[in-house]
C-alpha cells in the first residue's frame, strides 16, 4: 500500500470515529434534555391530579380537606391558574375575604399577566372596601393583552362603574362610563354619561378648570385617553 493509500485509510478511520462520537454526543443531548423536561411533566401531571382530587372534596362539602389539597396542588405546581381561582373562590364563598385577596395577589405577583386573578382580586377588594385598589385592578384586566376591546372588558367596566355609584363616588363612575363608551359606544352608555354629568355637574373630571386637584386631573387624563379610541 502506497503513502496515499495509507492515507486515505487513516482519514476514513478518522472520519468513521468522529461521526461516531458526535453521533453520540447529539445523543446524549436529547437524552440530557429529554431527562430535564421529565420534572416539569412529572409536575404538571402530579398538580393536575392533585387538584381534581381538591375539586372532588369540594364538590362533596368537605371544604377544609379540599383548601389543604388546593394548597398542596400549588405547592406541586406555583402556576397553576386554575388552583388560584379555586382557591381564591372557595375563600370567597367561606366569608374569608382577607385570605381570598392573599390568594389572588399570590397569583398575581407569580403571574403577573394573569388578567382573571386581577379580576377576582378588584371584586374581594370592593367587598373590602378598597375601592381604589378594586378600580386599579379592573383597569389593568381591562388593558390586558387578550381582554381589551372586548365584551369581557365592557362588562368589568359597568361592573365597576356599579361599584363607583354604590360608593356616591360619581365623577369617577362618570370617568368610567366615558371609558365604556368609548370602548362600544352605544346608545345605552351615552344616556348614562349625559345623565352623569347633570349629577356631577362642576365635579366632571374633564370640564374641571386648570386649578383641579391631582385626583381630577388624572381622571381628566384617563377619561380623554379612551375617547380617543372612538
Amino acid at each position: 500500500m502506497g503513502l496515499r493509500e495509507v492515507r486515505s485509510a487513516n482519514r476514513i478511520r478518522h472520519l468513521r470515529r468522529t461521526d461516531g462520537g458526535v453521533t453520540r454526543l447529539a445523543l446524549s443531548f436529547v437524552t440530557a434534555l429529554a431527562l430535564m423536561t421529565l420534572p416539569m411533566r412529572a409536575h404538571a401531571a402530579s398538580s393536575d391530579l392533585v387538584f381534581e382530587h381538591a375539586a372532588r372534596e369540594e364538590a362533596q362539602g368537605n371544604v377544609y380537606p379540599a383548601i389543604a389539597l388546593y394548597h398542596e396542588a400549588l405547592g406541586v405546581d406555583g402556576t397553576c391558574e386554575r388552583c388560584y381561582l379555586a382557591l381564591g373562590n372557595l375563600r370567597e364563598r367561606l366569608g374569608d375575604l382577607v385570605e381570598a385577596h392573599r390568594t389572588y395577589s399570590v397569583a398575581i405577583e407569580r403571574l403577573p399577566l394573569f388578567a382573571d386573578a386581577r379580576l377576582h382580586r378588584a371584586r374581594v377588594s370592593q367587598k373590602l372596601g378598597m375601592i381604589q385598589n378594586a378600580r386599579i385592578d379592573v383597569e389593568a384586566y381591562v388593558l390586558s393583552p387578550n381582554i381589551f376591546a372586548t365584551d369581557a372588558a365592557r362588562s368589568a367596566l359597568v361592573e365597576l362603574a356599579g361599584w363607583l355609584r354604590t360608593a356616591a363616588r360619581f365623577a369617577e363612575e362618570l370617568a368610567v362610563w366615558r371609558q365604556i363608551h368609548a370602548l362600544a359606544n352605544d346608545r345605552d352608555s351615552l344616556y348614562t354619561i349625559r345623565a352623569l354629568e347633570i349629577v356631577v355637574g362642576g365635579a366632571d373630571p374633564v370640564t374641571q378648570p386648570p386649578f383641579e386637584t391631582h385626583d381630577r386631573r388624572a381622571l381628566s387624563r384617563v377619561s380623554r385617553g379612551w375617547a380617543r379610541l372612538r
